[in-house]
């Protein structure tokens, strides 16, 4: 199997998360996969990391978008200290990757020059004036190669971090070809009741037989998110795990 390393932005923003965190850790655990979990915190004011079991540990940046980007950086350092490694996944608490196959995915993949995710795209105003629209790896999950990871790592000063940190990422990496994968998206969930929870799964078992991996669980309702959201945490985590 190749190896890779998760790192999961991490926060306590929403109580789901927590719920998260465990399956996360469960599901790392069940195929021998390194993960990390990446939390910011008052208590380190320079550019220092605390890794602490599978939390790592950096210094709190006060705008949102500055803060998740220096997290993945500091994340990135810390996994390229290892040779072992051949790809990053960053994800965040609000997917799940069915790593059976995403592992058989990556199989096939080169060992170098790898940016891959679900595909988006947005219009950015570039140096000359002119909106254009740029192609972006959602950072709900991206895949980087260790040399690209590394690139980001020597180029990470050239662009302002005054964007969401997978923008951010497609502009460091304007010249690298993005290449794309399926998302499953459990995000139109308004109420809990036996129709919306047989829609969900439905939508479950299509993305099985589609051999998609990712799958985004963020839903606004009546509700709070913990209460929309825990159904498919516990539906994605029956069926896997």
């Amino acid at each position: 199997m190749k190896k890779f390393t998760i790192l999961v932005i991490d926060s306590d923003v929403e109580p789901i998360y927590k719920l998260g965190r465990e399956i996360w850790r469960i599901n790392a655990a069940k195929h021998g996969v390194e993960i990390f979990f990446l939390r910011a915190t008052k208590d380190i004011n320079d550019d220092s990391i605390i890794v602490s079991q599978d939390v790592i540990y950096s210094k709190w940046v006060d705008d949102l978008e500055g803060r998740l980007i220096d997290k993945t950086l500091k994340g990135f350092n810390h996994v390229l200290k290892s040779e072992d490694q051949q790809y990053i996944l960053r994800t965040n608490l609000s997917s799940f990757f069915n790593l059976e196959l995403f592992i058989a995915f990556i199989s096939i993949l080169p060992d170098s020059n790898i940016y891959a995710g679900s595909i988006e795209t947005i219009k950015l105003e570039m140096p000359d004036k002119i909106k254009r629209g740029v192609n972006f790896c959602s950072g709900s999950g991206f895949i980087l190669s260790r040399d690209i990871a590394s690139l980001v790592l020597d180029r990470e000063r050239s662009c302002p971090r005054d964007l969401l940190d997978d923008v951010w990422m497609s502009l460091v990496l304007i010249d690298i070809q993005r290449l794309g994968f399926q998302r499953c998206n459990l995000t139109n969930l308004k109420q809990i009741n036996a129709s919306s929870i047989m829609a969900m799964n439905q939508n479950i078992e299509h993305a099985i037989s589609e051999n998609c991996f990712q799958y985004r669980i963020k839903n606004e309702g009546q509700a709070s998110r913990e209460q929309l959201d825990t159904p498919a945490w516990v539906a994605l985590a029956t069926r896997f795990l």
